[in-house]
């Protein structure tokens, strides 16, 4: 343990002071910051993006995509259907409701993320990154 701290735990600590802080600076556009996660997964997408993608890209339940797809179709920010070409597969498409939603959603992402680097140097950024992306891997193939 470095310094006599769970680096798991702070991790887990970090995400959820993340998320608090970023639900509250996106809570005027009526949003949380797991559906706007969804919007961008979406509108960054190359291809249709499916239901089956968003689980995969969140690393949830088939249920709380579910959730997460029903709130933002109630709030009109998106609309699904299954595919033509297979009807097992849900797709999942913007409406031009998302597109102002996403502008402010990415200002505030931007404010977040300098916040929360103040004070790294380009380097310190980028080793950070290289760091928890090899935690990342580590743990996934456990």
């Amino acid at each position: 343990m470095a310094q006599g701290r769970e680096v798991g735990c702070l991790i887990k600590q970090i995400s959820e002071q993340a998320d608090k802080a970023l639900n509250q600076n996106i809570k005027k556009m009526n949003v949380t910051s797991s559906q706007m996660r969804v919007l961008i997964f979406i509108v960054s997408a190359k291809t249709t993006v499916s239901q089956k993608d968003i689980e995969v890209y969140l690393q949830v339940a088939h249920p709380t995509v579910v959730g997460l797809l029903n709130g933002l179709e109630e709030k009109g920010l998106i609309r699904c259907a299954f595919d033509s070409a297979d009807k097992r597969v849900k797709n999942v498409y913007l409406t031009d409701a998302a597109a102002e939603i996403l502008k402010e959603g990415r200002i505030e992402a931007e404010k977040f993320e300098k916040r929360a680097t103040a004070g790294f140097s380009e380097a310190e950024l980028e080793a950070f990154i290289a760091l928890l992306e090899k935690f990342q891997a580590n743990i996934v193939k456990q």
